[in-house]
């Protein structure tokens, strides 16, 4: 499986004497040992989408789709607008055979806005049009009658529906992560029940690397849902990897 657009190692910032090392691995053929050592460095703590980014790619050669789908999920969460993150990104899903999604209109606009910001970037320019729309109030306040005034006050108008609607979405997006945080399916062929205690629901096979929402956390399982589409059921926890910070806390 290749990746020409881009290579493993291709971003550059954080942590270059271990990337260094884990490149020279890759390209002498020993990428379980690259992933090794990157898996080794996000164990660690560290919050970087150069690091999620290759040891994502590094576990797509290697043929583990679930685990690559994760951290490119993580490093696209940190960068969604990179152009290489969400070329291999893409390459992963194509990968496994999971449903596609049937998104309605509210999660195409959240998806829209996912693929281009953080949740902080998003946060960031809410606060910031806020600012921006507290500092006309006074401005205009202070001015006497005149054109000036007025065209304050329409742009004004503007930063305020901005600002609306800068916060609705950072909104839904913190109501999503709380109420349905997203997971990615890590054990093979899950098959969701419609019950803790019922039957599984074999005409329905979620492969690894699946990417769902958790509605749910009972007695070591998950009631998870398939966005934008019908799927929904209850599945082993330890078959599910958060994505969401607000995981365990949220549900």
């Amino acid at each position: 499986m290749f990746f020409p657009h881009p290579p493993p190692f291709a971003l550059k910032g954080a942590h270059p004497q271990t990337l260094g090392v884990a490149r020279q691995l890759y390209q002498t053929g020993q990428a379980a040992e690259a992933a090794a050592m990157l898996q080794q460095l996000a164990d660690s703590g560290v919050t970087s989408a150069e690091v999620y980014y290759n040891l994502g790619t590094v576990y797509q050669v290697l043929g583990d789709h679930a685990s690559a789908i994760y951290y490119l999920r993580l490093a696209h969460a940190l960068a969604p607008r990179d152009p290489d993150i969400q070329a291999n990104l893409n390459i992963a899903r194509s990968e496994i055979d999971a449903p596609p999604p049937r998104d309605d209109a509210l999660q195409q606009v959240l998806r829209l806005v996912e693929a281009n910001l953080s949740l902080d970037e998003t946060a960031l320019i809410a606060l910031g049009l806020w600012l921006a729309f507290a500092l006309l109030i006074l401005i205009t306040g202070a001015l006497r009658r005149g054109v000036l005034r007025g065209l304050l006050r329409f742009v004004m108008l503007l930063v305020g529906i901005a600002t609306l609607a800068a916060a609705l979405v950072f909104g839904v997006r913190i109501y999503y992560e709380l109420t349905e945080p997203p997971a990615v399916i890590v054990m093979p062929n899950v098959h969701p029940r419609p019950a803790i205690d019922g039957e599984a629901n074999t005409r329905i096979s979620l492969p690894p690397g699946s990417e769902v929402r958790v509605m749910q956390l009972e007695d070591g399982w998950a009631r998870i849902t398939l966005p934008g589409s019908q799927v929904q059921g209850w599945i082993p926890a330890l078959a599910l990897r958060p994505l969401s910070p607000f995981y365990n806390i949220s549900i």
